[in-house]
């Protein structure tokens, strides 16, 4: 365990844009949400890795029979948004867990939660953004236009 439940919750408000206490009950709703399709081994790897606050809510798992986004459907809250904070702290999840662990709670959730905790591979990396000039692309830039021969072979004026 390497964070706190406070840095974990920070770390999942700053990431849904959210304050904490909605971080909070996010990172709740989602971990008892988790712990029912957890089992022996998995569910102690997972929980030993986790703040305890946190560990216990995992630990408590509710039922499967309302989904995570369901839980945090309310005022303010839509499907669309509840969904946003499930992927928010699956993220952080995918953070702060060992590869170990993410491999065991992948291996027991369905299919639509298991893409949420995929670790992102690195970013590739990007060059350096250089100024563009129009002159770059003109293969005469060298040559100054009011220097150029005038195309009728006289003098330019």
């Amino acid at each position: 365990m390497g964070t706190s439940s406070g840095d974990f919750v920070a770390h999942v408000a700053a990431r849904a844009g959210v304050d904490i206490v909605h971080a909070e009950r996010a990172a709740r709703a989602v971990l008892s949400g988790l712990g029912p399709y957890l089992s022996g081994r998995s569910l102690r790897l997972v929980s030993s890795e986790l703040p305890p606050l946190l560990s216990a809510e995992l630990l408590a798992g509710e039922s499967r029979a309302e989904s995570i986004e369901e839980r945090l459907i309310g005022p303010g809250t839509s499907l669309a948004h509840a969904h946003e904070l499930v992927a928010s702290v699956c993220r952080v999840l995918t953070e702060t867990l060992s590869a170990e662990a993410l491999a065991a709670i992948v291996a027991c959730l369905p299919s639509e939660l298991a893409r949420l905790l995929v670790p992102s591979g690195p970013e590739a990396p990007r060059a350096p953004v250089q100024p563009r000039y129009y002159a770059d692309d003109n293969p005469h830039a060298a040559r100054k236009l009011s220097s150029a021969p005038s195309p009728t072979g006289g003098p330019r004026r």
